[in-house]
Formats: structure tokens, C-alpha cells, sequence
């Protein structure tokens, strides 16, 4: 049998050796603002496996910490054990996830914003935006995560090309695309004028500016009337005195 790839191996780690205690932890910790915080399951792990890069280490911790909410909000089972969150079959990466979670919601609002958030979020801020969603999707037991797939997809999170931002975007609006929901492509260039954002938002800003200019045109209007009004009502007075 081959040997899994260092994300699926690390995944293997925490289903085999996370011990409820291990897993109230981490939830706990993923409340905190510092992120690096972890437990020695994740810790010795960490050290046995030579990995020494600050980011690999707080990738690998987050979805450690991810993994242990999923987990915990799981029913115990007969030993009392945390049931360990099922895992999508197929590799696939968080944008399909998240599109499948969309979906379910009747496409909330919220839900997209979050996406688009954690897009655009750096390196320190992915943690918060990773736990919106996730505090989300604990509540959809049958939409599951790929979580070595989202590991292997954090560790280069940092690379200038942003490759994971682009093939999440990808993956997000190709599912969207396939239920005739979403037909614009998305892309997460900062520098492109075209940056992808949600047709609902799209057509909400269309709607305020036209609401804007059309009150705008009926103010000037009145205005407008009520000078020429009192203009008539003031030529009428000259010619009236004059008159007299």
C-alpha cells in the first residue's frame, strides 16, 4: 500500500490519535485571536515531521482546529468518543464545498460575502474568515470537507500567484454555473478591473443608484416648478402695480 501524501497522513494523525480532551482544546482555541496556539497532538506531530516554516505550522494547526469543531459537533458515539467529521470521497477543493452549502441555503448573501472575504483575506486573517464559514457549514452534516485537500490548499496560500484563491473562485463558480445560478466567471486578480462579485450585489448597487438619480430628477423638477411659479406670481404683481 502506497504511503499518503503529508496532508492525508496528517488527517490520518488526528482521527487516530485526537482524544476528546485533545479536541475541547483546539475548539477552544480556535475562539482565540492568536491562531499559532495549539496542543502537543498537533505539536509532536509538527516536530517529528521536521516541519519548521512558521505558515505550515499555523496552516496545519487551524485545520487541526477546524477538523476538532466538526468533530465535537458530531453525536458521540456509544464510547463517548467525538464521531470524526466525514470526509468527501473525491478530492475537491473548499470553493466546491462552499458552493454546494450556498446552494443549500437558497443562496444567502451572507454566505457568498464570506467566500469573497476569505478570498481576498491574508495570511493572519484567513483563520477568522476559515471559522465563518465553517461555523456554517457544521450546521449541513451532508455537505463534507475534503480536510487534506484544504491543508494541502493552505500551505500555499502565500504563493504570489495566489493559486488556491483562483482554483477555489474556479471551483465556486464552475458548480454555480452547472445549476444555471451564476453565470459570471470569477477571478481573484486585485489588479483586474473585472474582479469577480456576486450578481445580487451587482444588481443591488444598480437599483440604489438608479433610485438615487431618479429622486434626484424629481427634487430638481419641483424646484424648478416653484421658481417659475413664484416668477409668475411676482410678474403679476409689477403689471398689477403698474396698472394702478
Amino acid at each position: 500500500m502506497e504511503n499518503p501524501d503529508p496532508a492525508t497522513a496528517f488527517i490520518e494523525h488526528l482521527r487516530l490519535h485526537g482524544e476528546p480532551t485533545d479536541l475541547m482544546r483546539l475548539r477552544r482555541l480556535l475562539n482565540r485571536a492568536e491562531y499559532l496556539a495549539t496542543t502537543p497532538l498537533v505539536e509532536q506531530y509538527l516536530d517529528s515531521a521536521g516541519c519548521k516554516d512558521p505558515w505550515e505550522r499555523q496552516a496545519h494547526a487551524l485545520v487541526a482546529k477546524l477538523w476538532a469543531v466538526m468533530s465535537l459537533e458530531r453525536k458521540t458515539d456509544q464510547a463517548g468518543k467525538a464521531t470524526p467529521p466525514k470526509q468527501a470521497g473525491k478530492r475537491r477543493s473548499l470553493g466546491h464545498t462552499v458552493a454546494e452549502l450556498y446552494l443549500a441555503r437558497d443562496r444567502g448573501l451572507h454566505i457568498e460575502q464570506n467566500f469573497l472575504d476569505l478570498l481576498e483575506a491574508e495570511a493572519k486573517q484567513v483563520g477568522h474568515q476559515l471559522n465563518l464559514l465553517m461555523a456554517t457549514l457544521t450546521y449541513e452534516p451532508g455537505i463534507p470537507i475534503h480536510w487534506p485537500e484544504l491543508l494541502a490548499d493552505l500551505l500555499v496560500w502565500n504563493h504570489q500567484d495566489r493559486p488556491t484563491q483562483k482554483k477555489w473562485a474556479r471551483e465556486f463558480n464552475s458548480l454555480l454555473r452547472e445549476s444555471e445560478l451564476h453565470p459570471q466567471e470569477p477571478t481573484t486578480d486585485r489588479q483586474d478591473e473585472n474582479k469577480y462579485k456576486p450578481a445580487s450585489a451587482q444588481t443591488s448597487l444598480t437599483s440604489v443608484q438608479t433610485s438615487f438619480w431618479s429622486r434626484w430628477s424629481f427634487l430638481l423638477g419641483l424646484m424648478w416648478g416653484i421658481i417659475l411659479v413664484l416668477a409668475i406670481i411676482a410678474i403679476d404683481a409689477i403689471l398689477d402695480a403698474n396698472a394702478g
